[in-house]
């Protein structure tokens, strides 16, 4: 935004500087063209100082407009710059979850990444890849390097950890046939459309509670 806000101040100084010039130079062909024998029998000295007068108005109009356009450019790059700071900063501190099956029946998740993984929801799915929303975990932090069991999650044949990174930016580790992967968001294919579904019908089951004790009320 401040980029391209900082481009159109640019241009449109370019713009206003090019005007002006056209319409000075416009302004000087009418007014040859209506006194050209007043213009005629001016002596050089006079149409000097008249040029000289002409041409430092608009030495100053390139002048004003030239330094709002370099200080654009200036804020342009030093936008560039922190953007590919920040960058470079936020790929060096990202969290990785992987998960680790240490003898067959005692699963881990560490954070194998240089930054703190933000609420870590995991959950497993079967064999059949069938995802078991009702048994899950939520770990509020996990930091770079640490390691926690998932006692809950003994048979499973895959599993998927949702998190976020201090700068907000989402991430999905998934788990499959002892190969971690790693997905950019929280699109994963096969459990948006379940995890969806659920939330739908806790949220269905929560208002039929709610509306239960309402309806013997009345």
């Amino acid at each position: 935004m401040i980029a391209s806000d900082d481009a159109r101040l640019e241009r449109r100084c370019h713009r206003i500087a090019w005007a002006v010039t056209g319409l000075v130079f416009a302004l000087f062909v009418c007014l040859l063209l209506l006194r050209w024998p007043e213009f005629a029998s001016t002596t050089a000295v006079e149409i000097g100082k008249f040029l000289g007068g002409v041409g430092t108005f608009l030495a100053l109009v390139w002048l004003i407009t030239g330094n709002v356009q370099q200080g654009a450019r200036f804020r342009a790059t030093m936008h560039a710059t922190q953007e590919q700071f920040l960058a470079t900063y936020q790929a060096g501190v990202q969290p990785v979850i992987v998960f680790r099956n240490i003898d067959a029946s005692q699963w881990r998740m560490l954070n194998a990444g240089k930054g703190t993984a933000i609420n870590v929801d995991v959950f497993g799915a079967g064999e059949n890849h069938d995802w078991d929303l009702e048994h899950s975990a939520r770990f509020p932090a996990v930091p770079a390097a640490a390691e926690a069991p998932l006692g809950f999650l003994e048979r499973q044949g895959e599993l998927l950890a949702q998190y976020t990174d201090p700068f907000g930016r989402k991430f999905t580790s998934t788990c499959r046939d002892s190969t971690n992967s790693l997905i950019a968001g929280h699109q994963h294919p096969e459990f948006v459309a379940k995890y969806a579904q659920w939330q739908l019908d806790s949220r269905n089951e929560n208002r039929l509670a709610s509306d239960g004790p309402r309806r013997g009320k009345n």
